[in-house]
């Protein structure tokens, strides 16, 4: 009761096409210059235990504590300052698997385009793609032939439509080359889903605008118990229908499987279907972050969720963050000035 009928749809707009005036791919991380460590003659020695070694110019010697402490196979420790205490519980949740493999430094996002609202946010792209540490791909074209529902839908088309697209997708090898994926509206809705279905656990962790992958859809959707997927909602946003804002966020964690401990859900009060640019500027950059430590760590990434609490405490914007626990349940967090 309350929501919209199963097979509502978003209304496919042709909206103009140009060329994307897309920068050079993503700045990379600066490399570090810093001098390796260097032996009597001036040889690089290898790192000990995690301390670097002191940097000696070539023929100068060293002194007796640091061949006392070469010899014995250890490094010499500095005197660090203790480490500031966390700033909430959920900070402090997240070093709880140190050993944990670290997400990748740089990340390779393809951002699906048909429905991603490209052309609207832009610029919102644009700086996802500057941004340190971020290569970004797009995938496709809004308003091309198969950019277009399949025939299961209430007034879908057959081939091309977006569910061949996404076979071509599979086909073109996009799961392997990318770290993160990034959809929106009807590629939520049609695309992951077969992404989904085709590849189950192997698609790489996805950030879904609009949440499509959890609406009530004309065909079952094979979520796999491993996917790494958190969903940008909008509380003006027509895919919620008439539903209450209780209502809306039970029915979306509903779909999320029993035994899913990788998903979450970024619910925002003032957004409609099309992000404010300033929103998705604010929120996709960290979302991409907390999707692929969340892929690369068993462990929640609950600093990349406090950095983007922190972010959205500097807007404007209220609402709430939804996410899974390793125990099954649902942590629940509100922000923003009401």
């Amino acid at each position: 009761p309350g929501w919209e009928p199963a097979r509502r749809r978003e209304p496919i707009r042709e909206a103009p096409n140009p060329d994307l005036s897309w920068p050079s791919p993503a700045e990379t991380l600066r490399p570090d210059v810093s001098a390796p460590p260097l032996g009597r003659g001036g040889e690089a020695l290898p790192e000990r235990h995690g301390a670097k070694s002191l940097t000696m110019p070539p023929g100068r010697g060293l002194g007796r504590a640091h061949r006392t402490a070469e010899s014995a196979g250890v490094g010499l420790r500095p005197t660090l300052p203790p480490p500031e205490p966390p700033r909430c519980a959920d900070v402090a949740r997240a070093m709880c698997r140190s050993s944990a493999p670290s997400a990748p430094s740089t990340r390779r996002v393809a951002v699906v385009a048909p429905g991603a609202g490209t052309f609207a946010n832009g610029e919102a792209y644009g700086r996802l793609a500057r941004a340190a540490g971020m290569e970004v791909q797009l995938v496709g074209r809004s308003g091309a032939s198969y950019d277009r529902y399949p025939e299961v839908w209430e007034g879908g088309a057959p081939r091309p439509n977006l569910e061949s697209f996404s076979q071509e997708l599979i086909r073109q090898g996009l799961v392997d080359t990318c770290d993160c994926l990034v959809f929106g509206s009807r590629g939520g809705q049609v695309v992951l889903p077969s992404l989904w279905k085709a590849l189950g656990d192997l698609v790489p962790p996805s950030v879904v605008i609009n949440g499509g992958c959890a609406g009530r859809l004309p065909s079952e959707v094979r979520w796999p118990s491993s996917a790494v997927t958190l969903m940008l909602l909008g509380g003006q946003d027509y895919f919620r229908g008439n539903a209450s804002t209780e209502s809306y966020l039970a029915e979306t964690t509903r779909c999320v499987p029993t035994g899913n401990r990788r998903s979450a859900v970024l619910y925002v009060n003032e957004m409609g279907h099309m992000p404010h640019g300033r929103l998705l500027s604010t929120v996709l950059p960290l979302l991409i972050r907390a999707a692929t430590r969340w892929r690369a760590s068993a462990c929640t990434p609950y600093k990349e969720f406090q950095a983007l609490l922190d972010g959205l405490r500097q807007t404007s914007f209220t609402g709430r963050l939804l996410f899974t626990r390793e125990d099954g349940g649902w942590d629940d967090i509100k922000f923003g000035i009401n």
